[in-house]
């Protein structure tokens, strides 16, 4: 019985120190899910005021100003490819 006990307080300090380590890294846990939440609050501000920035007709305007910019982009391309082949536009 004697040799059951002290194997068994053993086990019991080696659980005490496996709870003291679990407890260690929950609070480490706890400091990072408290730091994230805080991130999130700041990203959902910046995307609430990002929203207010742009609003619908503006993405509009830019998909526009974006296929505009491509199609003159071609057109230089184009012009270049002549130019270097010789042949002239009017």
């Amino acid at each position: 019985m004697l040799r059951d006990l002290g194997s068994f307080r053993s086990l019991l300090n080696d659980l005490r120190m496996q709870i003291n380590q679990m407890m260690i890294e929950n609070d480490k846990l706890s400091a990072n899910v408290k730091k994230l939440s805080g991130n999130v609050d700041d990203l959902e501000k910046v995307e609430g005021e990002l929203s207010k920035i742009v609003d619908g007709n503006s993405i509009d305007h830019l998909v526009d100003v974006v296929k505009e910019t491509k199609e003159i982009n071609e057109k230089i391309k184009v012009r270049k490819e002549r130019s270097v082949t010789g042949m002239h536009l009017n």
